[in-house]
């Protein structure tokens, strides 16, 4: 959130717990289609600490974020496309690191004035009350 540039994520295997927090702390996310994404901390006794239990619901809403945390269950790439955790899939682990690039490549094309205006606005919105 702090950084000056926009991040994107690719998750072509793994990402558990501290992992996958750390891909929703990216302004984008990628992931393998098979890859197998998890927040295990409840069935440990204890919660997402490093701002899953925070960034999660603002990117899937409070109703989907509790369905991950408190079931504490496993969840395919492609699920994670469908629910919203990820903006993009690819087809190997290969292709998500080009898919990733590629996503990189599409935001610095675009004016760096208005990339870092949008992304601004668009972090700062979600703090406002409507």
């Amino acid at each position: 959130k702090h950084c000056a540039l926009p991040t994107v994520a690719a998750v072509n295997g793994f990402a558990f717990g501290w992992g996958l927090e750390l891909a929703l702390s990216c302004d984008l996310r990628v992931a393998y289609e098979e890859a197998t994404m998890c927040f295990p901390e409840t069935s440990l006794g204890i919660f997402p600490g490093a701002m899953g239990t925070v960034l999660l619901p603002r990117i899937v809403g409070p109703s989907v974020a509790k369905d991950l945390i408190l079931t504490s269950r496993r969840f395919t790439g492609s699920e994670a496309l469908k629910l919203g955790v990820v903006n993009r899939t690819a087809f190997s682990p290969d292709a998500t690191i080009a898919t990733a690039i590629e996503l990189a490549h599409q935001i610095a094309e675009n004016a760096p004035l208005g990339v870092r205006g949008a992304r601004t606005v668009i972090d700062q919105g979600l703090d406002l009350p409507f």
